[in-house]
């Protein structure tokens, strides 16, 4: 155990690159929204730097997130949200299959 333990907290962090060279990054903590039956993971970021964005290195990251899930014996909850581009929607598609559920955004006016 421990407080760095990876089952002692209710948020990690994993990434790839050496220290001063950030090269990708995801973030995967709990959550509990209210009206719910109880916690469940959820990935708040997923970067990758360009040269590495078509390497094995985003499964790295996937696979990252799937490990916490897997330890937590909780449901990972994983978004692609983006209007321009969609390599990172593609990439979870083929890795998990059709998404579920849908996200609207509400955009004011100079938003």
């Amino acid at each position: 155990g421990g407080r760095n333990a990876p089952d002692a907290g209710r948020a990690w962090l994993g990434v790839i690159g050496d220290t001063g060279q950030l090269k990708g990054s995801a973030y995967v903590a709990l959550q509990e929204p209210s009206m719910s039956e109880g916690f469940y993971l959820v990935e708040l970021w997923s970067w990758i730097c360009p040269e590495l964005r078509n390497t094995t290195a985003s499964d790295s990251l996937i696979e990252f997130a799937m490990g916490i899930a897997d330890m937590k014996h909780m449901r990972l909850v994983m978004a692609a949200m983006t209007q321009k581009r969609m390599g990172k929607a593609r990439f979870y598609d083929r890795r998990f299959g059709a998404p579920i559920g849908n996200v609207y955004n509400y955009y004011p006016n100079g938003a």
